[in-house]
């Protein structure tokens, strides 16, 4: 097989390595009582909560839509629902009491914490050690070659 080729066979097989992470997150989401895109809503909200002023603090519905690039309209709904859920909570501003802030609740970082605990054990670590040392070296450095030239 040709440079050509195998350049081919490297993008069809991590197109079809993300395909199967897809399905496996939808499925771990699903077991959780979650759609897919609430799961990685949870997440980017987890991160951008606990960026924001330290995590002190909550962002507005606003501030969330602003950085996901989403309408206010559309992020409200989706905190929302996730809200009836119990995994995120609003609370008023300590100065200024007509602003509603974005917090994460406990049961959100406990949920968070038993799927990413789950995901890692079920799917691609596992796939991982099956391979031998010598080739899962291999493919790190490989990996770690490829991100740096993606990145220069």
């Amino acid at each position: 097989m040709g440079r050509k080729e195998n350049i081919q066979g490297i993008i069809r097989h991590k197109k079809t390595i993300d395909d199967l992470l897809e399905q496996k997150n939808r499925q771990l989401a699903h077991r959780f009582g979650l759609r897919l895109e609430q799961y990685k809503l949870l997440i980017q909200l987890k991160e951008i909560i606990e960026e924001y002023k330290g995590g002190k603090e909550g962002p507005t519905v606003g501030e969330i839509a602003k950085k996901l690039n989403k309408s206010q309209n559309t992020m409200s709904e989706q905190i929302t629902r996730l809200e009836k859920k119990e995994l995120l909570k609003r609370g008023r501003d300590s100065k200024d009491r007509r602003i509603n802030r974005v917090y994460i609740t406990k049961k959100s970082d406990e949920l968070l914490e038993n799927m990413e605990n789950q995901a890692e054990k079920t799917y691609l670590a596992h796939s991982l050690q099956k391979l031998s040392d010598e080739k899962i070296l291999i493919l790190h450095k490989c990996l770690e070659e490829l991100l740096d030239c993606m990145k220069s």
